[in-house]
């Protein structure tokens, strides 16, 4: 190659002069040879054994020739070592013959360029093999030979004159097998779980875990190829271990217990209680395998949820079954909400006056009940004449739910109360934002405080005759005090909450 570079090299270089010969003659020839070895040229008679270009004028004729001269070999300059048990061979003359002896060997190929070129190979004979197997195995062995050959063996045998190529020869194989039959070996277990069960044979078993959610019987063979690495070694057939083991998995699939509770309530409902655990301690003999129970320890479980509004289907654990898989409650919680009810009317009379008092609700199908009458059911109620402060209260049940609510008031007899002009007491200040002062003449057994429809809003017993009282709870509105003092004075008194 950098031959042929230096030739094209050398012409691009002389070519100018080349043409200006030819300018000056009657015409030019121009030659391009490759030759083996060396060249002679007619032209000039000359041999050459180098690449170049060559001119030479005769007669007003310019001859060029650019010559590549190739080597040719005749020595081997490379021995490659070849072992067979015979090798086809071209010698230098040509001959064509079967090397089955050891040595050199020289033979004549031609090169990419044409030329004769001389090689040499260093030529091993192989000898065919004798080889004998003598293995023992554990109930079956496949036995590779030859040109991908198998024979499955399943007893003790002796077997001659197989033949295989053991580097190119014809070799001969025997096989000497001594089989060792498994013993059967098989392992039940049985699993016991709740609802599903996640299974595998054991750590390391081809395949994956394997789900089950019904009572199932399982077959190791069913996850296993014979023959394969796997089947070997979870049949324990190998020579340290000739067995046979087939594994059966019982599965028992137990179902949790539920129960279905249907509650309806008012205003809400709280669904509480408390389960047990137990674990049994046993000590046992390590001789003869008897065990005693030493000891039962006993964990508690609380469960609670309350409910302010319905919900269905709420799943509650409160246990556990007789096949240990959890107890539990469905709860359908239906929560109605009772009805609000209110006293109004006659609720501070002068002494020896009649008052009527009525029930004042938000629902409309409602029953009454008065404590001051039971058998009247309608909302409103006489209490007739009265001398003394008289305690009502009524309770209101809607008739589809039976949820109820009561309230109360006392309406109040003015028997004995003094007027402002004479009071004994004193209220400041009226109207007041949070705090009101009392001042009374004695120390005060008992104060009482009402809204304007009669409900308890406060009430204190002995306090100071001069006391302040917190009223930052009440909201905007008119208010009533009844102050009775230790002298059996009562004292009835207006003030106004202003925020």
């Amino acid at each position: 190659m950098k031959k042929r570079l230096f030739i094209t090299l050398l012409v691009a270089v002389l070519m100018p002069f080349i043409m200006q010969a030819q300018s000056n003659s009657t015409y030019g020839n121009f030659q391009s040879v490759s030759s083996c070895g060396s060249y002679t040229w007619a032209v000039t008679g000359q041999t050459y054994t180098s690449s170049q270009v060559v001119t030479y004028t005769s007669h007003d004729t310019v001859y060029t020739l650019a010559l590549t001269i190739n080597p040719e070999y005749h020595t081997a300059s490379i021995v490659t070592p070849v072992s067979a048990c015979s090798l086809s061979w071209v010698d230098t003359l040509g001959q064509s013959s079967t090397l089955t002896q050891s040595g050199i060997y020289y033979g004549m190929r031609t090169t990419t360029a044409g030329c004769d070129s001389m090689v040499a190979v260093n030529f091993t004979k192989a000898t065919s093999a004798q080889r004998t197997l003598d293995t023992t195995v554990c109930g079956k062995f496949y036995w590779h030979y030859g040109n991908n050959k198998i024979d499955t063996l399943i007893s003790s045998t002796t077997i001659s004159n197989r033949h295989e190529l053991v580097n190119g020869c014809d070799s001969i194989l025997s096989l000497h097998l001594t089989m060792n039959q498994p013993q059967q070996i098989n392992t039940d277990t049985v699993v016991t779980a709740c609802e599903k069960v996640y299974f595998v044979f054991s750590n390391g078993f081809p395949g994956r875990s394997i789900v089950l959610t019904s009572d199932s019987i399982l077959n190791s063979e069913n996850y296993l190829t014979e023959g394969s690495t796997n089947w070997k070694k979870f049949h324990g057939r190998t020579l340290e271990r000739c067995y046979d083991s087939i594994r059966t998995a019982h599965i028992v699939v137990n179902n949790n217990s539920y129960v279905v509770k249907t509650i309806k309530a008012c205003d809400g409902y709280t669904f509480s209680g408390t389960y047990y655990t137990y674990k049994y301690n046993y000590d046992v003999d390590p001789i003869t395998n008897d065990s005693t129970l030493l000891s039962i320890d006993t964990t508690s479980h609380s469960y609670e949820q309350e409910y302010t509004t319905s919900k269905t289907d709420d799943t509650i654990k409160v246990g556990y079954n007789v096949v240990q898989c959890d107890s539990s409650v469905i709860l359908n919680i239906t929560i109605h909400q009772s009805p609000i009810v209110t006293i109004a009317g006659d609720l501070s009379v002068s002494p020896n006056s009649s008052a009527t008092v009525y029930a004042v609700c938000n629902e409309s199908n409602v029953s009454y009940k008065w404590n001051n009458d039971p058998t009247k059911t309608s909302d409103s109620l006489e209490l007739g004449v009265l001398n003394s402060n008289t305690d009502v209260s009524v309770e209101a049940t809607n008739k589809t739910t039976q949820c109820s609510s009561s309230n109360y008031v006392t309406v109040l007899v003015n028997a004995g109360i003094e007027t402002p002009e004479t009071a004994e007491i004193r209220l400041y200040p009226n109207p007041t934002t949070s705090k009101l002062n009392v001042e009374c003449v004695d120390n005060i057994s008992n104060l009482t405080i009402y809204n304007a429809v009669g409900q308890h809003v406060m009430n204190a017993n002995n306090l100071n005759a001069k006391s302040v009282i917190d009223l930052n709870y009440l909201s905007n509105g008119t208010y009533t005090m009844r102050i009775q003092l230790n002298n059996g004075k009562v004292c009835v008194r207006n003030f106004v909450v202003t925020k």
